[in-house]
Parts: structure tokens; C-alpha cells; sequence
């Protein structure tokens, strides 16, 4: 919904009685400020400065009881950790977090909402270093473990088949890719969120279709295959998945303008965001 202040009083206040509470409660604490911290950092609701420095000091909170607390409440931080490097587009610092992460909580947890996200980081690790075979076996993983939660019409799943989708194109099977997205349900909007708060929505899915029509050499067609609303381009991107819209329509967008006296929308990069200096913004 967009009100940080409102969800920052909610956490501490949480946290705090935690806290206060003493032995067990700390640990627990600490296994829910991480969380929360890389999910306000994940929505753009915070810089990568604060969610690394408050994620690090759960880390030495839980390992400085040593042996009377779990590997698995460390590796979750470390998970959340490494997810943050991740989006932040330091791959080199993510990928062994996430890895010695994923190790024990693959042997720890038997949630199938964990098995989805870390099917999902693994997927993502994979991809950004160069093993796309690697990266389709896990993203199709983590597909398919959001439909066996019935979450499949969600709107967030549309991120995970264009995830998919994106995998696929960059190794130029745009023909597979394109299959995927077309085989995907029809998503709707999350309904009641800010606007631009959220990139899940059934637009990825238009977004990748159009990447992959632009890929092929036919700008104009890409163009018409992007939403309808994104006609400018209001706001500097973030994370890679806020990032990957304005990819696809900048390079349309661009290519148009040059290659067609029929279209030739006004458009340009603006530098708007609280934020300019994201890695995924240099790229």
C-alpha cells in the first residue's frame, strides 16, 4: 500500500516486545526485523546501506549465542542477506551466501512456501552468472511449486513465468520463451496497492512478450505489445525486476523513433529516483 512510515512503527513496536521479552524472544527478533528489512528494501521502500547494515547486525546477533542457536535462524538471515546483495545486482556477494544458505535450509525446511523462494534465489544466482540450464531447472521449480500451492492465478506468478521467459531469451530460444508466456493464466492487478509499488502484475507478462518481439528485429510490433499505460517513463529503475519494463521500453521505444517516421512517441530518461545509483541503473 505504500505507507513505510506506518509499516516501520508496526515493526519496531513489534520487534520491541520481542525484545523485551528476553532469551528466545531476541532470536526471534532478529529472524523478523531481517525478513521485514529485505522486503521493505525489495519494494524500494528502503536503500540497500540500511537493509545490509540492519541485516548484518540480526547476523552477529544470532551468532553471537554460538551453539544455542540453529544453523537453520542463521542461514535465514544469511538467506535474506545474500537475496538483498542479489537485488541490489552484487552477484559476486550473493551467490556464496545464498549458496551455503540454501544447503541447510533445503534439509531444514519442509514449507513449501520456503522450497518456492528458494527454488527462486537458486534460479536467479544461476541466470545472472551465465548457467541458464541451471537457472531454467530451478525458476521452472519454483513454478511449479507455486502451483502446487494453488497459487498459480496469483498476480505475483506472472513474474515467475516471465522469469522463465527471460532465462530463455537470453540464450535466444525465443520461440520457447515465447510459448511460455503465452501458456501462462491471465493475471489481474493486486488490487488496493499503490500505484507502481508492486511489478507483479499480468504487465510482466506483455513486458516479456515484447522483449522478445523486439529481439527478433521487429521494433514496431514490440512497441504495440507493450501496455497501453506506459507511455512515459516516470521514475529511474531500482531492482532488476522494476528495472527489466524500462529495458524493453527504452530499446522499443528507441528503435522506433529511429526506424519509423510512422510512430515516433517523445520519450526519455529521466533520473528521478531517490536512488540513481542502483547497479541494475548503470546496466
Amino acid at each position: 500500500m505504500g505507507r513505510v512510515e506506518e509499516a516501520r512503527l508496526h515493526r519496531d513496536a513489534a520487534l520491541a516486545a520481542l525484545r523485551a521479552s528476553g532469551g528466545a524472544a531476541e532470536i526471534r527478533a532478529a529472524l523478523e526485523e531481517s525478513n521485514l528489512t529485505l522486503n521493505l528494501f525489495w519494494e524500494e521502500q528502503i536503500p540497500f546501506a540500511e537493509a545490509r547494515a540492519v541485516i548484518e547486525r540480526d547476523r552477529a546477533a544470532v551468532q553471537a549465542r554460538g551453539a544455542l542457536v540453529p544453523e537453520s535462524i542463521v542461514a535465514s538471515i544469511e538467506f535474506d542477506l545474500g537475496w538483498a546483495h542479489l537485488a541490489w545486482g552484487n552477484v559476486t556477494r550473493a551467490e556464496p551466501l545464498i549458496v551455503r544458505s540454501m544447503a541447510i535450509l533445503r534439509q531444514t525446511r519442509e514449507n513449501r512456501r520456503d522450497a518456492y523462494f528458494i527454488a527462486e534465489a537458486q534460479g536467479w544466482v544461476a541466470q545472472d552468472t551465465g548457467r541458464h540450464a541451471d537457472a531454467d531447472k530451478f525458476l521452472r521449480e519454483a513454478l511449479a511449486s507455486r502451483t502446487r500451492d494453488g497459487d498459480a492465478p496469483h498476480p505475483w506468478a506472472a513474474w515467475d513465468y516471465a522469469a522463465v521467459a527471460n532465462n530463455l531469451s537470453m540464450q535466444g530460444h525465443l520461440d520457447e520463451a515465447e510459448a511460455v508466456l503465452r501458456a501462462a493464466p491471465k493475471f489481474d492487478d493486486l488490487k488496493g496497492a499503490r500505484e507502481g509499488s508492486s511489478p507483479a502484475t499480468s504487465k510482466a507478462i506483455q513486458r516479456g512478450l515484447a522483449r522478445i518481439w523486439f529481439e527478433r528485429g521487429d521494433a514496431v510490433h514490440a512497441l504495440g505489445l507493450l501496455p497501453p499505460d506506459e507511455t512515459v517513463m516516470e521514475r529511474t529503475p531500482s531492482n532488476s525486476r522494476h528495472a527489466a519494463k524500462f529495458f524493453v521500453r527504452s530499446g522499443v521505444r528507441t528503435k522506433v523513433c529511429r526506424c519509423s517516421t510512422a510512430r515516433s512517441p517523445s520519450w526519455r530518461v529521466t533520473t528521478t529516483s531517490t536512488r540513481p545509483t542502483w547497479p541494475t541503473c548503470a546496466r
